[in-house]
């Protein structure tokens, strides 16, 4: 009987008896085709791999794996009592010390299985490797800053059980998955749903999403169920649009969507085209899913200050479940043991929560109101006529970009945002070609991204 009760779980529900033989066929522009089997076989193969070369209850594998081999590896690991790592090796070294501390580790390479150790309060808190946690995530979680999330195998099939529930899966049903290699709790989430389903799973491997390629691919193979971005359902509709006799197949296909926020346009034109939409809000430290349709998926959530249904205040969203990962820094939980998800929320007429935002791009003023960012400064920019400006938070402060040094100005917005806002005010002074940039850059990307750009080319002054 294995010891894990997810991959009892697991076994329970395909019925596999002994080892099927592992069988891949390849078709163009997939991949692979798999089944249930055949990935189940796969695992059983690394399992007797990694306990060849010595891979032990408590031990931990380190390799950047890539489609199927990511959740062959964590079921491999977990049959063996022990974790997986999926992270480049660079990355790795990062939390590597010395002998002296206590967690094997295990980096997998060509040449086989080379020890090494790792500190385990160096990134996150790992006091019994066989329970706390199964897989290690690099993560830039919901600060923007690099982070490594523990995530247990209870809180992965804690999430499986949810969606199953939700999203109606058939064993009939083809998979097909095309999410990216970097969406690495995604990609294991899906490959599991299709185990516990019994689907068989069309995997696509190379990071190049095609509209074209997935109408193909309806046309020729019975899938119902894909996972995307809300960037890959956009293209899809666009391909509809353009191609409206190809339209029709969009109508057999259920779309998990998640990863980012949807905007409104999209998701009603999305919502006409396919046959069943679930629209998901999570994040890595939740282990996936917190939100499908707006609804709790079998966790608790809490916004703080909490507003009536009536009222459009943004407010924090914090989540409490099972299904939340190992921090070293205890810090972004509550006494009553909510993580704060760093999203800010609101409650919809019936009752729902609708996203509206990551508090990055919002700050707070002295009524406790959010403000959004691109708001402000559009409002500053008219009614102190000053040329194009870019505000941004950085920690406990507001920065503002301006073009041309103007001492006068510079005090005008200071003291506006001082007497709305409690947090220290730094003017930076930049070219017109950059500023313009930066505002371009801080549409496709985060601020914290785009400021990595254009940080030290700037005169900063006010600090």
């Amino acid at each position: 009987m294995l010891r894990s009760p997810w991959l009892n779980a697991l076994k329970e529900t395909l019925h596999l008896q002994g080892s099927p033989v592992f069988e891949s066929r390849n078709i163009p522009d997939v991949s692979e085709i798999l089944s249930a089997a055949n990935l189940w076989a796969r695992a059983l193969a690394r399992k007797r791999l990694l306990a060849a070369q010595g891979f032990k209850s408590g031990d931990v594998l380190c390799e950047l794996s890539l489609s199927q081999d990511l959740l062959v590896n964590l079921i491999a690991c977990n049959m063996l009592d022990g974790c997986f790592f999926p992270l480049k090796k660079s990355e790795f070294e990062e939390l590597l010390t010395n002998e002296a501390s206590d967690l094997p580790v295990y980096l997998w390479n060509n040449l086989g299985l080379a020890k090494a150790y790792c500190n385990a309060d160096q990134a996150v808190q790992i006091r019994n490797a066989k329970t706390d946690s199964v897989l290690l995530l690099k993560t830039s979680g919901t600060t923007g800053l690099q982070k490594y999330v523990g995530i247990s195998g209870d809180a992965i099939l804690h999430q499986v059980k949810s969606f199953i529930s939700v999203l109606d899966l058939k064993p009939e049903d083809g998979r097909l998955i095309v999410l990216p290699l970097h969406h690495c709790f995604g990609l294991i989430l899906d490959l599991m749903l299709g185990l516990f389903a019994k689907q068989t799973i069309f995997l696509r491997s190379e990071l190049k999403f095609e509209a074209a390629m997935i109408f193909d691919l309806l046309k020729q193979h019975e899938i119902r169920h894909i996972s995307l971005v809300p960037r890959m359902v956009e293209l899809l509709v666009i391909h509809a649009e353009q191609n409206p006799l190809e339209a029709p197949l969009l109508r057999s296909l259920h779309v998990h969507v998640g990863g980012a926020m949807i905007g409104e346009t999209l998701r009603t034109k999305a919502t006409k085209l396919f046959g069943g939409w679930v629209e998901g809000y999570g994040l890595t430290e939740c282990a996936g899913g917190v939100l499908l349709n707006g609804k709790p998926n079998n966790c608790e959530v809490k916004l703080k200050p909490s507003f009536d249904s009536n009222v459009i205040h943004h407010a924090e969203l914090w989540v409490k479940s099972p299904a939340i990962g190992k921090f070293a820094n205890q810090n972004e939980f509550d006494a009553e043991g909510f993580f704060n998800t760093g999203d800010l929320a609101r409650l919809t007429s019936d009752r729902g929560i609708e996203v509206v935002g990551r508090a990055g791009q919002l700050i707070k003023d002295q009524r406790g109101l959010w403000v959004d960012l691109n708001s402000l400064q559009e409002k500053i920019q008219q009614q102190m006529k000053t040329e194009p400006i870019w505000i941004y938070r950085h920690g406990c402060e507001i920065r503002v970009a301006i073009i041309q040094e103007d001492e006068n100005k510079s005090n005008l917005i200071t003291n506006y945002l001082e007497s709305h806002f409690s947090l220290k005010v730094a003017i930076l002074v930049v070219e017109k070609s950059l500023i313009l940039k930066i505002i371009s850059d801080s549409q496709k990307k985060s601020s914290q991204e785009a400021l990595a750009e254009w940080v030290g080319k700037v005169h900063v002054s006010g600090l």
